[in-house]
């Protein structure tokens, strides 16, 4: 397990389950979006415990058991926060070129 894992995850459980919190889930979920996936939705590097090699669609099924409202609500968050960086741009007059645009994006 990475370093990463073992700092955020934390056994709660006396049968030894593994409980993550909706805060580390999310983070994990950021760092997927850092991880390049083929045209097939193939994952080209290992994330987490998954291997190169595993389909996107397993490890959204991972954090859709996970999380609170599932995938929908971790794909909805981050959308509605561009949402709301767009609207308070377009309150203050200001327009973005295509480059600033993506980049908004990017980092959401």
């Amino acid at each position: 397990m990475s370093e990463f894992i073992q700092s955020e995850m934390k056994v709660i459980k006396p049968d030894g389950a593994v409980l993550v919190s909706p805060e580390s889930l999310e983070k994990y979920w950021d760092k997927l979006g850092d991880i390049p996936i083929d045209d097939d939705g193939i994952i080209q590097e290992s994330f987490l415990w998954w291997p190169k090699g595993t389909d996107r669609e397993d490890i959204w099924r991972w954090f859709d058991e996970k999380y609170p409202g599932g995938v929908v609500t971790l794909m909805g968050s981050k959308m509605q926060n561009v949402i709301d960086k767009l609207c308070e741009i377009g309150r203050s007059g200001f327009i973005l070129t295509r480059k600033e645009l993506e980049q908004l994006l990017e980092d959401r």
